[in-house]
């Protein structure tokens, strides 16, 4: 999954297909049928728009001890319509969505969270550090 939301933020700055995003790019929707997605720790880019639906999962992999979504210096981003699950059994630490910046270099600007269900995480279900915008 790593791989396909750094082609989405290389495909939103040739401003291709898709539906523009919140910054005024045309950024590709990566699309996540129903299903359970076990993943390490994804870091989010730019103009990625990922879209489950019902009954669309991304777990935590056992033993990953890494927070599921990192945002860091993003922008026009959108996540929607899935369950976000920290897999607390396996995992004695992480976030469910973790923006983490340690200058003005690197904030999250604006972005869209939306119908997101989030459990079982060890640590916060969402942790936004200072100077964040999200609709």
């Amino acid at each position: 999954l790593q791989a396909a939301i750094d082609w989405a933020e290389g495909a939103s700055n040739f401003n291709g297909g898709g539906e523009f995003n919140t910054i005024g790019k045309k950024a590709p929707i990566l699309f996540f049928p129903p299903g359970v997605y076990v993943v390490e720790g994804l870091d989010i880019k730019d103009g990625v728009k990922m879209i489950g639906s019902s009954g669309t999962m991304l777990r935590l992999k056992s033993g990953a001890n890494d927070s599921l979504l990192k945002f860091s210096n993003v922008n026009g981003f959108h996540i929607d319509s899935m369950v976000l699950d920290g897999n607390r059994d396996n995992n004695t630490s992480g976030h469910g969505i973790f923006t983490n910046y340690s200058n003005s270099d690197k904030r999250v600007i604006l972005g869209n969270l939306s119908n997101l269900f989030i459990q079982n995480f060890s640590e916060d279900g969402i942790n936004f550090d200072s100077g964040i915008s999200i609709n």
